[in-house]
């Protein structure tokens, strides 16, 4: 889902984060809610920064 080098691009502009951000996310059961899921947890993972809410 998200390559090396997106993951290394969105690494130095997460760095750049000055204040906490909470992605939001109303998610159903379906196979495209789950890919969502799954790519923001990635996300959330790359930066302390960054927290999920379902």
């Amino acid at each position: 889902m998200l390559n090396k080098t997106l993951v290394t691009q969105l690494e130095t502009h997460l760095k750049k984060l000055v204040q906490p951000i909470k992605l939001v996310a109303a998610l159903d059961e379906s196979t495209r809610s789950r890919e969502l899921d799954a790519l923001l947890h990635k996300i959330t993972e790359l930066s302390d920064k960054i927290s999920l809410r379902h």
